[in-house]
C-alpha cells in the first residue's frame, strides 16, 4: 500500500490534471478528507475524466459531501461523470442522508447526467432501501445501479421491486451477496413478470434485468426493446395460464380473432428445446409453486413472429416489416459474473489508479465497475 498523504496528493494533482486519463480509482487510503480534496480540483480542472471510484475509504460525511459537489457542478455543464463507484466507503454504514446527497449526483439538471452508480459494501438496509427506492421511483437518468454486500433483506427487496413499476430508464440492478432469501426474489419478480393477468402482464417493468439471485431471473428483460420484452412475456402468460401449457385462448376475450397467434402455414424449422422460456409465480399459488415452459424453437420462433406482428401493428408500422424473436436463457448460476466477463472490481492495493479509453474498449465494461 502506498501512503497518499496530503503532501503527496499535491505532488501527484498536477499530473492528473494535465493528463487525458478516462477514469480514476483510489482505494485503501487512511487520508480520507485530503483525497476528497485532491478529486474535487482534479475535477475542475480534468474535463476528461468522467468515471470516478473509491474503495476502503472511510469517508465522512464532509467528505462525500465534497466529492459530490464536485460531481454535480461537473453533471450541470457538458463534461459529465457517467459512473460513481463508493465500496466500503463509509465506517459502518452509509446513513440516509449521506445517500440522498450521493443520489443528488444522478439526478442533477444538465444536458448529461450520471447513468452508472455503485454502492457496494456499505451496510445499507431497511431505511437507505426507502430511499433508493424513492430515487428510482422518480424515473431519473440512471441505467445501472449495484447494490451488491450490503444488508438488504427480502422487505428490502420488495420496496426496490415495487418502485421498478415507474421506471423505463434503469437498464440494470444487481443486489447480489445480500440477505435476500426467495421472497425476495419473487418480489423483483412480480415487478418484471406478473402473470396473474395480461393487463397485469403488460403493465409490468419491461426494462430493467435483475441479476445477483441463485435462482437466475436475469433472462427477463434480456432483449434491448421493451416491445420484445412485453410480447415475450404475454406469451408466456398465455401458455402458462392454460392447463396444457398451450395457449390459453380465454385470456384473449376481446381481441381481434386475426390478432391471434398463427402457427399454419410457416415453414418448419429444426426442432430443439429452450431451456427455459419464463418463469413466474404461477396464478392463484401465492408465488409457492413453479411451472416452466419448453418447447421447440421452431413453435417459439412462429409464435413470437406473430406477437411481433401484433406488437407492430398496436404502434402503427406495416406488419410486412415486423422482426421475429425469441428468448432463451443463461444456464442457472452464471447470472452476474458471465456476464461481465473479464471487466471487474479493480484488484491492485496501490491505493490509486487510472484507466484510459482503451482500456474501457479492453474489457468491454469498465474496470471501476464491480465483480
Amino acid at each position: 500500500t502506498i501512503e497518499l498523504p496530503k503532501v503527496v496528493l499535491d505532488i501527484l494533482r498536477p499530473a492528473f490534471e494535465q493528463s487525458r486519463i478516462k477514469g480514476v480509482y483510489f482505494e485503501n487510503s487512511r487520508h480520507a478528507g485530503h483525497m476528497a480534496d485532491f478529486v474535487k480540483k482534479v475535477l475542475q480542472s480534468n474535463r476528461f475524466v468522467d468515471e470516478v471510484g473509491f474503495g476502503i475509504i472511510e469517508f465522512t460525511r464532509e467528505d462525500v459531501k465534497t466529492v459530490c459537489t464536485a460531481i454535480k457542478s461537473r453533471n450541470a455543464g457538458d463534461h459529465s461523470i457517467n459512473i460513481l463507484t463508493l465500496a466500503n466507503c463509509s465506517e459502518g454504514r452509509i446513513d440516509t442522508h449521506t445517500l440522498k446527497l450521493i443520489l443528488g449526483t444522478v439526478t442533477t439538471a444538465g444536458a448529461m447526467t450520471m447513468t452508472v452508480l455503485a454502492l457496494l459494501c456499505n451496510g445499507m438496509s431497511s431505511q437507505e432501501a426507502a430511499v433508493i427506492a424513492k430515487f428510482l421511483s422518480s424515473n431519473p437518468s440512471l441505467t445501472h445501479l449495484y447494490l451488491d454486500k450490503n444488508r438488504f433483506d427480502d422487505a428490502d427487496a420488495a420496496v426496490l421491486a415495487n418502485s421498478l413499476s415507474n421506471n423505463t430508464s434503469l437498464r440494470e440492478i444487481s443486489v447480489e451477496n445480500n440477505v435476500m432469501k426467495e421472497d425476495g426474489r419473487l418480489a423483483f419478480l412480480r415487478a418484471i413478470f406478473d402473470v396473474s393477468s395480461l393487463s397485469s402482464c403488460a403493465a409490468s417493468n419491461h426494462n430493467c434485468r435483475v441479476y445477483g439471485f441463485e435462482r437466475d431471473i436475469s433472462v427477463l428483460n434480456k432483449d434491448e426493446s421493451t416491445s420484445v420484452n412485453k410480447w415475450s412475456k404475454i406469451f408466456v402468460t398465455l401458455a402458462l395460464s392454460s392447463e396444457d401449457s398451450f395457449i390459453n385462448t380465454a385470456l384473449l376475450r376481446g381481441v381481434p380473432a386475426p390478432t391471434y397467434p398463427d402457427d399454419t402455414g410457416q415453414p418448419q424449422r429444426p426442432r430443439g428445446r429452450t431451456s427455459l422460456v419464463g418463469e413466474a409465480p404461477y396464478p392463484g399459488s401465492h408465488g409457492e409453486s413453479y411451472e416452466t415452459l419448453s418447447g421447440s424453437n421452431s413453435f417459439m420462433h412462429r409464435c413470437f413472429h406473430r406477437l411481433d406482428v401484433m406488437g407492430s401493428a398496436s404502434r402503427g408500422r406495416s406488419p410486412d416489416h415486423a422482426s421475429s424473436s425469441s428468448l432463451s436463457s443463461p444456464q442457472d448460476g452464471a447470472s452476474t459474473k458471465a456476464r461481465r466477463g473479464n471487466a471487474g472490481w479493480r484488484d491492485h492495493d496501490d491505493g490509486v489508479g487510472a484507466t484510459s479509453p482503451s482500456s474501457t474498449a479492453r474489457f468491454g465494461r469498465h474496470p471501476l465497475l464491480p465483480m
